[in-house]
């Protein structure tokens, strides 16, 4: 059998073939430790969209992958873990998570507690050991208080696996009930604002965490926004999810927006005003 050339298009398609992506239909809970609420803000009303290679695609594909492995290693340590997958549903139902699971010691009467499975590179893990979880991985630190708030939990135990060396680190985090509130207070300010939030650090795209947002071009006005009813003028965000269209109402009596028909803007598309200024 002859060897793969370099550049061989069939390393391409598995390694390096780019698929356009847009944002999910809520906000993750994942998120709301981002710093950046401008982000947050484009992300809820899709004015852009991502492109990943193949090859990331199957890294994202990594910490998922690796869970039942985790889960089983727990447990030879006393520590059940179930409820994986079980679904949190944040501020009018616009956010939205799915936790790792649930866990518990291997003995009678211990309390449940919050579990959650993250996969390093040898430089992130190594990291996060030496600041800790919260310092480290700020984003991570916010989904687990999100998390724990909303299923009333006091502790949530944070497990992470290095790929490189299969090393585990494992740090115990308590639930601060003061960051879950400015939490929550975040996740309304992100949906409910009708102008642009302030964008992170120095206002300019030379910003270094700027620099690798999905957003940045949009963010800045170097592209146009998505058009999608989303980032339309006549949209009305509404609890438990929802979206609305008066024009759709008047056309078809239906006041929601189905996420198919939120996606392919009708001919009233109006930018809305809060995109209009960069």
């Amino acid at each position: 059998m002859a060897l793969i050339e370099h550049n061989n298009p069939i390393l391409h398609k598995l390694n390096d073939k780019l698929t356009e992506e847009s944002p999910r239909p809520y906000l993750g809970l994942s998120q709301i430790g981002n710093s950046c609420h401008r982000f947050l803000q484009h992300y809820h009303y899709w004015t852009f969209t991502s492109h990943h290679s193949a090859r990331l695609k199957r890294l994202f594909m990594v910490g998922h992958d690796a869970e039942d492995k985790m889960i089983a290693d727990l447990k030879t340590v006393g520590i059940m873990v179930d409820g994986q997958q079980e679904r949190i549903i944040g501020s009018a139902g616009h956010w939205k998570g799915h936790t790792d699971g649930s866990g518990w010691l291997d003995t009678e009467a211990s309390d449940k507690f919050l579990v959650e499975f993250k996969t390093h590179n040898d430089k992130s893990f190594n990291d996060l050991k030496k600041k800790k979880m919260k310092a480290s991985k700020p984003t991570h630190y916010g989904q687990m208080q999100a998390y724990m708030g909303y299923k009333e939990y006091t502790k949530g135990l944070y497990m992470a696996l290095n790929k490189n060396t299969s090393e585990y680190y494992i740090e115990w985090v308590d639930f601060d009930e003061d960051y879950f509130k400015d939490s929550k207070r975040k996740e309304v300010e992100v949906i409910a604002s009708d102008v642009m939030l302030p964008r992170i650090g120095n206002d300019n795209k030379t910003w270094f965490e700027c620099k690798f947002c999905d957003a940045r071009k949009v963010c800045f006005g170097d592209k146009e926004v998505v058009k999608s009813c989303r980032s339309c003028q006549n949209v009305d965000v509404l609890p438990d999810g929802q979206w609305a269209c008066v024009h759709n109402f008047q056309s078809n009596g239906i006041l929601g927006l189905t996420e198919g028909m939120q996606r392919s803007a009708c001919d009233n598309y109006d930018l809305a005003e809060m995109f209009k200024e960069v």
